[in-house]
């Protein structure tokens, strides 16, 4: 009798909102198409599968950055060097230290490539370091601001969700405004035209357009957390909330921009220019002296050598640029689109929805649940989190009909590979003196006292006769 049921729908919820990187056309015009950033960070992989099935998953081949080494000018211009350097060296055009006409000032010894390569994987791997604890930062600050906007529409449901409905509504689609247009600015300044769209997906209203055209465009989402906060502390004070609570909501809006401070703080202080041009150089250097002294062998493998060293060296290069700035269309990047519409379809729930116990809905509803309530029984240790064979043989096991108790051939439990009576802690063990026997008015369903609780028969059966006639008397009540 007790069912969650879903309300009127908020007139912003929208089921895909999209962002459009820099350089990508689309957003300024509402009526043109637009390009979704929800292809990042979408590859799920398996990290148990090996090493071998992974390299060998050509179905994953796109979101790798294996792609964009190939389409590099420098790689193939470094390739062809090794190769032709090879070719000469095979047909005698740099014959060593052998021969009258040796060459062997034109060698290049490993000690002196060792010397820029060592120095180049320093400075690499401190770069790589570098971007992907900007990354991991972006990552907690962007999931922050949505975890901030889950609680802050809790709190305010919890204390104005009957009274001051519109209230509601209206401060957290200000809010989802505010994240919105913070996600807008990242990449470019919000035009008249992108408000435009926001309008049109229903965040917000041709009066509140018409407002924000006059502010600063960096102003923007600050001040509609703003319009989000006035209008809660105004629903609060009508519902007549806890004071404290104001405080609280505030507090809420105010971290929510802090994380929008924070990433665009972090976006405006990259990696040193003067650094990353000197990286570059140490990379290109590195890679035309391993194309020049890896040709000089007579081995046929050195060209597959030269191929995969500078094919990871130029990747880790390409790999650590894309995780410097996540917000975009890489592989690497956010699923902006998916956690966007992710939090404001809960936003719209929490908002929307309606409790209804026996047709009544509400608070009122409640206290037909809390009026209902039973005491709570222990004795479950183990859930089955991450078994879920075990899971489903429990729901076997809850879907088979009560067993006749008065047949002793019958209460046996069933023995298998996979288990045995006593092979779970999820069979609940009761007692003559548990409270769930004590005659007390409990309602034990006779689910509880089928197959997968023959743990409990079991242990009746080992008890003395007068013990065990005291048990199977508590279990007749239990059942009538």
């Amino acid at each position: 009798s007790v069912q969650p049921k879903a309300g009127p729908a908020l007139p912003f919820i929208t089921p895909v909102l999209t962002f459009t990187p820099e350089g990508h056309g689309g957003r300024g015009n509402p009526t043109e198409p637009r390009v979704s950033a929800d292809e990042g960070m979408t590859y799920v992989y398996d990290t148990k599968s090996g090493r071998l099935s992974t390299i060998l998953n050509f179905a994953a081949y796109w979101y790798t950055v294996v792609p964009k080494v190939l389409a590099s000018l420098e790689f193939w211009l470094f390739l062809l060097l090794h190769i032709a350097t090879f070719l000469a060296y095979k047909t005698g055009f740099f014959s060593g230290e052998t021969g009258p006409t040796s060459n062997h000032e034109l060698d290049l010894a490993w000690t002196d490539v060792k010397v820029i390569t060592a120095i180049t994987t320093f400075f690499e791997v401190f770069y790589s370091n570098q971007c992907y604890a900007r990354y991991l930062k972006f990552h907690n600050n962007t999931r922050g601001m949505i975890n901030d906007a889950h609680a802050f529409a809790f709190v305010l449901r919890t204390h104005t969700g009957e009274k001051c409905r519109n209230h509601l509504r209206l401060s957290v689609r200000y809010m989802v405004a505010g994240i919105l247009l913070h996600f807008y600015e990242i990449k470019q300044k919000v035009s008249e035209m992108d408000l435009r769209y926001l309008q049109r997906l229903g965040v917000l209203r041709p009066g509140d357009v018409q407002v924000m055209v006059s502010m600063q465009p960096q102003h923007r989402a600050l001040i509609t957390l703003n319009w989000s906060s006035i209008v809660a502390c105004m629903g609060m004070k009508q519902a007549e909330a806890p004071p404290p609570i104001q405080g609280l909501l505030s507090a809420r809006l105010l971290q929510i921009h802090a994380h929008q401070q924070e990433i665009m703080d972090g976006l405006g202080l990259p990696v040193p220019f003067a650094y990353y041009h000197l990286l570059s150089v140490m990379v290109l250097v590195n890679c035309g002296m391993w194309a020049y002294r890896m040709a000089l062998t007579e081995s046929w493998f050195a060209p597959f050598v030269y191929f995969f060293a500078s094919l990871i060296f130029i990747g880790v290069m390409e790999l650590s640029s894309e995780l410097s700035d996540p917000f975009g269309t890489d592989e690497v990047d956010f699923p902006l689109d998916r956690w966007m519409g992710e939090m404001v379809e809960l936003i719209v729930e929490m908002t929307e929805y309606e409790f209804e116990c026996n047709h009544v809905l509400g608070n009122a509803g409640f206290e037909l649940v809390v009026r209902e309530e039973v005491p709570m029984r222990s004795g479950i240790q183990d859930f089955k989190i991450l078994t879920d064979d075990d899971r489903h043989h429990n729901m076997v096991a809850d879907s088979m009909p009560p067993l006749d108790h008065t047949n002793p051939q019958t209460v046996a439990p069933p023995r298998s590979a996979h288990s045995s009576p006593h092979s779970g802690a999820s069979y609940i063990a009761l007692s003559p003196s548990s409270p769930m026997l004590d005659g007390g008015g409990m309602d034990i369903h006779p689910r509880d006292l089928q197959q997968r609780d023959m743990h409990m028969v079991q242990s009746v059966d080992g008890r003395n006769p007068e013990q065990r006639g005291d048990c199977a008397g508590k279990i007749r009540r239990c059942m009538q």
